[in-house]
């Protein structure tokens, strides 16, 4: 991993772009990691993953998803997947309806 400091990523931010093609630069104030270049994803579910990582919105879900699982909410992992099959089938019904 690449390591430059401040004022070095602001006088070299093209040359660290083309670098973190091949691998990440960390970039530090005082000694301390501050902010990271990582190359941005092909993928854009992968992107979407990253971009959901910081977040605050979406931590803040996750955080109440597990505070509700961890007080006894929430329903069983079959029951779940059950639930999304009966949804997927009343979904098709309609369709078929309409």
């Amino acid at each position: 991993m690449r390591i430059a400091n401040i004022a070095e990523a602001k006088a070299r931010l093209s040359q660290l772009v083309r670098e973190v093609e091949q691998e990440p630069v960390l970039i530090t104030r005082h000694g301390k990691p501050r902010a990271m270049l990582v190359p941005v994803p092909a993928d854009s579910d992968a992107l979407e993953r990253l971009l959901l990582v910081f977040s605050p919105r979406f931590q803040g879900i996750v955080t109440q998803a597990l505070r509700e699982l961890q007080a006894g909410y929430g329903i069983p992992h079959e029951e779940f997947w059950a639930q999304v099959e009966a949804d997927a089938v009343e979904d098709e019904q309609d369709h078929d309806e309409g």
